[in-house]
């Protein structure tokens, strides 16, 4: 137990740190339960747009496929 009220404080502001991190965790957790995480990229991306770019963008197609 912290001795002075200065200490408590640091103490409190602490844990209402770690309180702020494990409520934002839990609202992380919620919003990704629609997203299907085991499903790859490249189902999503469209290949012509994909080839457009890269070529715009002078990058390999190889680095994205």
């Amino acid at each position: 137990m912290p001795k002075t009220v200065e200490a408590c404080k640091v103490a409190m502001e602490k844990e209402k740190g770690k309180i702020d991190v494990e409520v934002l965790k839990l609202e992380d957790k919620e919003d990704s339960k629609n997203l299907a995480l085991g499903t790859s990229k490249i189902n999503y991306m469209d290949p012509r747009i994909t080839i457009s770019w890269c070529k715009a963008n002078e990058v390999p197609i190889e680095k994205v496929f």
